[in-house]
């Protein structure tokens, strides 16, 4: 019998497990952190309840004891069959449309689990998806609740959506892949999740529809349980299907510490996220085929150190694979393509002809004699989608637009990613800039075109279209001039390259070693290989021009540097250069005498020894700040630079001409506001500043234009500088050319930025006088730096002089007193040591310390908690989401947050020469 819609396979969320997913509560439930990043555990897990049943099997406990993560497939290795009662989330809270939901028994066979798939229920998608599918969806079913909801409620819509899902699944041929978002040892997964298990499709259970209270349904609404019951084939034997050792590496890493569980780690696609998220989705073959090649390779680092079937297991994969690409075919893209052609029923007609040409057939001679006669090869629900003018536009399509169509239906996209290639209107739109004759003579331009915008397509993506298996390459090969004949083609070794270097540069490094390219290139698990060295890389190079530039390092060592962040860099050097470069700023101050005039105004005491060096030196850095083009102002909290900042912009010939107070979040931005709340100047974020020239707020990036920025102020200062990338420098220097004084504030000893490169640092560096923390004020041309702490209204504040421990500054004679001050007299209202023994004494202590702090009502008290962080509790499906309470539940926390070092900084005064900074 056909399939109504293309095979896919099947994604399924499960939540970290100390037993193994077998059926059992955890071992040790409380210490069972990761789990709780999960809302729902971490709304409703009873860490004394579950203790009390630790270790024990679902099929001895009453259904009142079973643990809150049930829900969430636990038990998806059970060899048991149990039955799980279900209620809508909303019965209880919103009577008058669910009151009449009953509680619904879900049938859970042996070794199965319920695929959820959210995705497919949200309001904002049904629409979309009902287009693409064909489905009968109508918005006029969707019940008036008297509140608001983004999810369907009405049970026709409910089941066309799960049915069209579920119809999706073969089976026996789909697989069914295991995933978690969080584990005990990934601390951080990278936007990938971590797999469990692969295993094939056995059975898929039908909709069940909700129980009532009452048989009279008029005018009531009805629903369907959302959960789609899946049988798997994985069992313990791992004779059709497996489970990955991450238990056994946990065990081994506690009697080896060299051993790291890490490298035993499957992780799924990254870009095929959206294909592994909201608890179940749809996997394409693409999908399916990168994750088991990630498996594969993990299983090979596991064999060497665990036991454990896994050749077989090995041996199961390269089945399931050849089987893979034998049913993804040469163009599994085919129903995309016709869509961005123009044909609205694309997919359908496209796996109507997939069925006739069988696995790893040529469509295309089918397609044309579609096109001329539809009714004589499509059944006709799907033959009227052909109209004449399409038959028409078909035959009148020149070469290189029909070349195109084929070649973008040799990669699995989406059918808006076809559109925006295909559609040279729709690719302008998106401001990709190939034309047709160029991606046809490098594919992989659609990845590098593509990889800055809202919806990328993937070099993998890519690489899998222009390099499939043998079975397919052999058969189907690639025309001129698209063919690639080797795995080491200039054009792959190029995109390859960029991938690398742009991962690099989300790391913070935004030049990289040519060494570290070709090893990133030469280590990626890829077939063919790509087996580039430094001769070949030489040649590579003739077509990097408009790509990728050479970046001689400081040693001049050989660099590689993305063509964008070299303009970005050579944008900071030129507009910084001329800053410092510049005629100074006449003013006419007495600076100390609007500083003591404030303090004054602000209720400060008697001035001392120490309080008058402060004041001298924040008189020197005011000069400083309001003569310079170009300056920063450093220096640890508690010094004074809101003060500074405060008397700066007080001043009359500042605030007449005009002053930008600019900020890269809203918290830093609110408190610039704050602190002139006097002259009520107002702030901005840099991306509201930016945009829309030069932030783009679909992707979160910054960028160069050539429009002027149209800027009346002639001050502009920047709190948080240390936060900034230099795609956000870059921009924001260009924009405020024409301003006349820039102020940088921060600390270069905080974290580098989120991204490319940490410029602060960089200007800071250049601008600092020669023997800087020698000098009494450490005030140089454009340089500024507050050292002194300012004592508030009598306060001593230990927490900012313990800080200066930690901060990478000198410490002088004497400040070690505050260890006695803390620790020994233990009485300051600002530092609190406490002391812990293990891991129970330390949950149980912050969790005490937190309601002490927070002023809680107690260790639930969430509504609470999230108030004191200035939030809100959000609802998803009648649940309450508190990040909060995973805080204060968690029993393990991850160590803390070590930054990807920045490989290279540039250095301001010269744009040939980079420094290492490791």
């Amino acid at each position: 019998m056909p399939r109504k819609y293309a095979l896919r396979h099947v994604s399924i969320r499960v939540p970290w497990h100390d037993t193994g997913w077998d059926g059992r509560v955890c071992a040790n439930p409380r210490l069972n952190g990761s789990c709780l990043r999960l809302k729902r555990v971490a709304q409703d897990r009873k860490d004394d309840a579950e203790d009390a049943v630790a270790g024990l099997s679902l099929n001895v406990l009453p259904q009142e004891k079973w643990p809150c993560c049930i829900a969430e497939r636990m038990a998806f290795m059970a060899p048991f069959e149990y039955t799980r009662m279900a209620n809508h989330p909303y019965r209880r809270t919103s009577e008058g449309s669910h009151g009449h939901f009953a509680p619904t028994p879900i049938r859970h066979p042996p070794y199965s689990a319920a695929a959820v798939p959210f995705a497919w229920l949200l309001r904002e998608t049904f629409k979309a998806l009902g287009e693409e599918h064909a489905l009968d969806v109508k918005p006029e079913r969707e019940p008036d609740l008297g509140f608001k909801t983004q999810w369907i409620q009405d049970h026709e819509n409910q089941r066309a959506l799960l049915d069209c899902f579920a119809g999706h699944l073969q089976p026996e041929e789909s697989l069914c892949f295991f995933y978690a978002k969080f584990v005990p040892f990934v601390e951080d997964a990278n936007g990938q999740r971590i797999i469990i298990g692969v295993g094939r499709v056995k059975h898929v259970a039908p909709c069940i529809e909700y129980r009532y209270d009452t048989q009279d349904l008029k005018g009531k609404l009805r629903s369907t349980l959302w959960e789609r019951v899946i049988q798997h084939s994985i069992r313990p034997e791992f004779k059709d299907g497996f489970i990955l050792p991450y238990h056994a590496a946990l065990e081994r890493a506690a009697e080896d510490s060299d051993f790291d569980p890490t490298d035993i780690t499957a992780f799924s696609p990254n870009d095929r996220l959206p294909e592994f998220s909201h608890a179940s989705q749809l996997v394409t073959h693409d999908g399916a085929i990168a994750s088991l090649l990630s498996c594969a390779e993990a299983l090979r680092r596991a064999k060497a150190t665990l036991p454990g079937p896994w050749e077989s297991c090995l041996a199961w994969i390269d089945h399931r694979l050849e089987g893979l690409w034998k049913v993804r075919g040469p163009y599994p893209g085919l129903g995309a393509a016709l869509a961005a052609f123009g044909l609205e029923l694309g997919t359908f007609i496209a796996q109507s002809i997939a069925e006739r040409v069988g696995d790893n057939g040529d469509p295309w001679p089918l397609v044309d004699r579609v096109f001329n006669d539809p009714k004589a090869h499509l059944p006709s629900h799907l033959a009227g989608d052909i109209g004449k003018t399409d038959s028409a536009k078909w035959n009148r399509l020149p070469d290189e637009r029909r070349a195109l169509l084929k070649l973008v239906s040799r990669f699995e996209l989406s059918r808006e990613q076809a559109k925006r290639v295909y559609v040279e209107q729709e690719r302008q739109a998106a401001g990709i800039s190939e034309t047709d004759g160029k991606i046809l003579a490098n594919p992989y331009l659609l990845y590098e075109g593509t990889r800055l915008t809202s919806d990328p397509i993937s070099v993998w993506t890519v690489d899998r279209g222009v390099f499939p298996d043998a079975v397919i390459r052999d058969q189907h090969p690639l025309s001129e001039p698209t063919a690639l004949d080797t795995g080491t083609d200039a054009r792959r070794v190029r995109a390859l390259s960029v991938a690398v270097l742009e991962d690099a540069a989300s790391s913070g490094s935004t030049m990289f070693p040519q060494d570290q390219v070709i090893l990133g290139i030469r280590r990626l698990t890829i077939h063919p290989p790509c087996e580039v060295d430094t001769d070949l890389l030489s040649v590579a190079k003739d077509i990097f021009e408009d790509a990728i530039v050479e970046a001689p390092l400081a040693d001049n060592a050989p660099g590689l540097q993305l063509r964008r962040l070299a303009e970005m860099g050579d944008t900071i050097r030129d507009r910084i250069t001329k800053r410092i470069a510049g005629k100074r700023l006449e003013i006419n101050a007495d600076w100390r005498r609007m500083l003591d005039a404030h303090l004054a105004k602000k209720g400060a005491g008697a001035i001392d020894e120490t309080e008058e060096a402060a004041r001298q030196e924040k008189t020197a850095a005011l000069k400083e700040l309001a003569e310079s083009r170009l300056s920063v102002l450093i220096g640890p909290a508690g010094t004074g630079k809101t003060t500074l900042l405060s008397v700066l912009c007080s001043h009359p010939q500042v605030v007449e001409g005009g002053i930008l107070l600019l900020a890269p979040i809203g918290k830093a931005r609110v408190r610039m506001e704050q602190s002139t709340s006097d002259l009520g100047l107002k702030g901005y974020t840099i991306a509201q500043f930016l945009s829309p020239d030069r932030y783009d707020a679909g992707t979160g990036r910054y960028r160069l234009s050539e429009k002027e920025a149209k800027v009346s102020a002639r001050t502009a200062i920047i709190d948080e500088a240390s936060m900034l990338t230099e795609e956000m420098l870059g921009a924001l220097l260009q924009a405020l050319k024409g301003v006349h004084r820039l102020i940088l504030i921060g600390d270069p000893r905080q974290l580098p930025p989120i991204g490319s490169g940490r410029p602060f640092v960089d200007i800071v560096n250049h601008l600092a006088p020669i023997g800087v923390s020698q000098l009494v004020q450490r005030v140089g041309p454009g340089y500024a730096e507050l050292t002194i702490l300012r004592r508030q209204a009598g306060d001593d504040r230990e927490d900012l002089r313990f800080a200066r421990w930690f901060s990478g500054a000198v410490i002088g004679p004497g400040e070690d007193d505050v260890f006695d001050d803390v620790v020994g007299a233990g009485k300051s209202p600002h530092v609190e040591f406490v002391q812990w023994a293990s891991a129970d004494e330390l949950r149980s202590s912050i969790i005490d310390v937190l309601v002490r702090e927070l002023k809680l009502n107690g260790p639930d008290d969430i509504k609470g908690f999230d108030e004191t962080l200035g939030g809100t509790i959000g609802t998803a499906c009648g649940s309450s989401t508190s990040v909060p309470q995973k805080r204060l539940k968690a029993g393990r926390f991850s160590r803390p947050f070590a930054p990807a070092p920045t490989a290279f900084q540039i250095s301001i005064g010269s744009s040939t020469s980079a420094s290492v900074s490791r």
